[in-house]
């Protein structure tokens, strides 16, 4: 009995230990499955990630290339210097200076399109004597952040300094008042473009402004100019120029004596005209109101028997003194035709 014990123990512990290492190699199989299951996942990824790239590749050699973009901020300080910017001194003399800088720069920024970020470095880099030491002390209290400034801020900044309120005000009233007056109308035309910017309510529409400069002419010219009733300024405008009398129209004629030559036919003589004669006789000229009156003379008197005959040859109108002349009235045309004496 003991010896089949140990036979069936030493068969039992074989089955024991070939199982053993069935199960020892099937996880070792197992293992190196896994492994190069992983590997080969691995390799696909990695050729997967390839495709993409190359394709990712190709797809921009065939896209269209677009050249980079100029950096300009280096050059926008030499482009703003070509236009050449007028300086601003900061003088006081005449206030509309300084509102006449401010639309001169605002022109230049928009020739240059300049970015918005560089506008007031570019204006203040113009500012001289007093305009640049009132920048450079209040630089700091306009912009306590130390970030760029922003233009509308530094032109209201600027204005408020250089053309105060009152200085507006004052250029308001001086437009809201203008008229021709002696001025041609050309003259008042640039008057009224040039102060027309300081009240923009009464010229913010083409009637409104139209209105406001017929309104302003003389009134010779602007009761002729409203009977044409232009619709714009520049019509008025040129109906007005088309209106007003030519200086070398404006002259009077000289007056005509009668029975003194003219001088271009009188061959350039120097004989004083009859008025004249009386004072270098070393007599005064009557004065007006003692000079003689024009008198009537009768060409046909009566004849004895009382009856009114007339002459061969005798005129039966009126004569007058003209010039210091008797003449007949039929002869005054004549005489002043020829510009000869009786």
């Amino acid at each position: 009995m003991g010896g089949v014990d140990a036979n069936t123990r030493l068969m039992c512990d074989s089955i024991q230990a070939l199982i053993q290492t069935l199960v020892t190699n099937q996880q070792a199989s197992l293992q190196q499955a896994q492994e190069q299951a992983q590997a080969q996942a691995q390799a696909q990824a990695l050729a997967l990630a390839q495709v993409q790239a190359q394709a990712q590749a190709t797809a921009q050699s065939n896209a269209p290339v677009n050249p980079p973009q100029p950096v300009r901020c280096s050059n926008w300080i030499r482009d703003f210097k070509r236009y050449d910017p007028r300086p601003f001194t900061g003088s006081l003399v005449d206030p509309i200076e300084a509102q006449m800088w401010i639309a001169a720069v605002e022109t230049t920024f928009e020739t240059m399109e300049c970015p918005e970020n560089q506008k007031v470095a570019y204006a203040t880099f113009v500012l001289q004597k007093d305009a640049e030491i009132w920048w450079r002390d209040n630089k700091t209290l306009l912009n306590p952040e130390g970030e760029p400034m922003n233009w509308e801020r530094f032109k209201e900044a600027f204005l408020k300094e250089y053309y105060p309120k009152s200085e507006r005000l004052k250029k308001q009233q001086e437009f809201a008042h203008l008229v021709q007056g002696r001025l041609t109308v050309e003259k008042y035309n640039r008057e009224f473009n040039r102060l027309k910017r300081f009240a923009p309510s009464m010229v913010d529409t083409e009637e409104k402004m139209t209105e406001k400069f017929v309104l302003g002419l003389v009134p010779r010219i602007r009761c002729m100019l409203e009977a044409f009733n232009p619709k714009t300024y520049e019509k008025a405008l040129r109906t007005a120029k088309a209106l007003e009398k030519p200086k070398d129209e404006k002259r009077r004629e000289e007056p005509v004596i009668i029975g003194q030559k003219c001088p271009h036919e009188s061959g350039g003589s120097d004989r004083p005209p009859p008025a004249h004669r009386h004072r270098s006789n070393n007599r005064p000229a009557p004065r007006w109101d003692e000079r003689r009156p024009p008198r009537r003379i009768d060409r046909n008197p009566r004849n004895q028997d009382g009856a009114r005959g007339r002459r061969k040859g005798a005129l039966s109108v009126e004569d007058y003194t003209v010039g210091g002349a008797w003449l007949a009235a039929e002869r005054v045309i004549d005489v002043v035709k020829r510009g000869t004496s009786p």
